[in-house]
């Protein structure tokens, strides 16, 4: 390479001769900061978020089950004492 006018001749051969930095890897390439390392180990807010709107379906689904099988049990309990009162009449022989 030509130096340009005014430059010393013994410029290029003066220069480091060190390889330029490997960026294959990203881990070497760009250090990673502390906002990376971080969101790496702590769980964001979206994520946390995302597990409370998945316990809530959770906890809905399991009341509406616990609704159903409530309102199950109504309608036995309502049915055992209709069987009461028709039991009733027959035994004090009113049929």
């Amino acid at each position: 390479m030509v130096p340009h006018p005014g430059q010393d001749p013994s410029f290029e051969s003066s220069k480091p001769s060190t390889p330029p930095p490997d960026t294959s890897n990203p881990d070497t390439a760009h250090p990673r900061s502390q906002y990376q390392i971080n969101k790496e180990h702590y769980p964001s807010k979206r994520s946390y978020s995302q597990r409370q709107l998945d316990q809530i379906a959770k906890v809905q689904a399991e009341l509406q089950r616990v609704k159903e099988e409530c309102k199950a049990l109504e309608m036995y309990v309502y049915q055992l004492e209709e069987e009461r009162e028709w039991l009733r009449y027959i035994l004090r022989g009113d049929g």
